[in-house]
């Protein structure tokens, strides 16, 4: 997959060379609490105790191991990965550095400026008349030769009421109201990325932002991925949880499972199912509130099993 396209919708843990720099000797910070709810307590009370080598637990289907150690860590990705594939860790960063990153409008506007794939041609800029009619406010056209997916149209669309609803081609409109209720849909962060095939206009994969402020302060970003092409439910994950505060996997009232991650004030959540994925991050929610965010955000919607 493009590299640029890859980094855009990574969730924001740490500057790209952190994972190199801690890998070549520089120490965790201290030990975190491992949450455990319901099964997994069983399931990752021994794993915690000594290096894993087998999954600590089965993320809808996606094997998710958790390491006290950077070390033990490191062996198993090691173990795991294709021979000169590099070894790399997500490290949370301290709050006080959250003003260094790319706030969600300032991602939409870099996007619809420049498009997120790199060596884009441009075809067209419109404003809409009626945005509940088509569906955005403003929308760019843009074509490319990727060097994952080959010819490529990408139509980039905003709007703000995607804070609300976000119209998904599939598997249908993304009811978002309960979050609107709560939050504020910030001005200029919301967008819909789709990317087709010209030859047959088949939709290769679909990316969403969006932004919102918190009512105490900070802010909320989610995304969501589609990619036929790519089964997120069959990639590993890697947790250094003496990285972190909290860790867990959360079940969801609708049943699904995210795995939830907290530091000093900060939580990453991410659910994959298949071929699609949804992420969120934030730095005014505590891990308990993004449980019941997880549980409103219907996400059996967005992942039928």
């Amino acid at each position: 997959m493009n590299r640029s396209f890859q980094d855009a919708f990574a969730p924001l843990h740490a500057p790209r060379d952190l994972p190199q720099r801690v890998l070549a000797g520089a120490p965790v910070r201290r030990p975190a609490r491992l949450l455990r709810t319901g099964l997994l307590a069983a399931a990752l009370a021994v794993a915690l105790t000594a290096t894993a080598c087998a999954a600590d637990y089965f993320l809808n289907q996606r094997e998710v191991f958790f390491f006290d150690t950077l070390q033990a860590l490191a062996q198993k990705q090691a173990d795991d990965v294709p021979e000169n594939t590099a070894i790399g860790v997500a490290m949370p960063c301290p709050a006080e550095e959250i003003p260094e990153m790319e706030t969600a409008a300032q991602y939409v506007a870099r996007a619809m400026e420049r498009g997120l794939l790199g060596e884009e041609t441009f075809l067209s800029q419109t404003a809409s008349s009626d945005p509940r009619q088509d569906g955005w406010e403003e929308q760019v056209v843009r074509e490319c030769e990727d060097d994952y997916y080959g010819p490529m149209t990408v139509t980039y669309q905003t709007a703000d009421f995607y804070a609300e609803e976000m119209p998904l081609a599939e598997p249908g409109p993304w009811d978002l109201r309960a979050l609107a209720q709560w939050m504020t849909p910030q001005e200029g962060a919301q967008i819909l990325v789709e990317g087709r095939r010209p030859k047959d206009d088949g939709l290769a994969w679909v990316q969403a932002h969006l932004g919102y402020a918190l009512p105490e302060g900070g802010f909320f970003n989610l995304s969501y991925s589609f990619d036929p092409n790519t089964n997120y439910g069959s990639q590993p994950e890697y947790v250094l949880s003496s990285a972190y505060d909290q860790s867990e996997v959360y079940t969801t009232r609708d049943d699904r499972q995210a795995l939830v991650l907290a530091y000093d004030g900060q939580v990453w959540a991410t659910a994959a199912y298949g071929s699609g994925m949804v992420s969120i991050y934030t730095n005014g929610c505590t891990l308990e509130q993004v449980e019941e965010i997880l549980d409103e955000l219907n996400l059996a919607l967005l992942f039928p099993l």
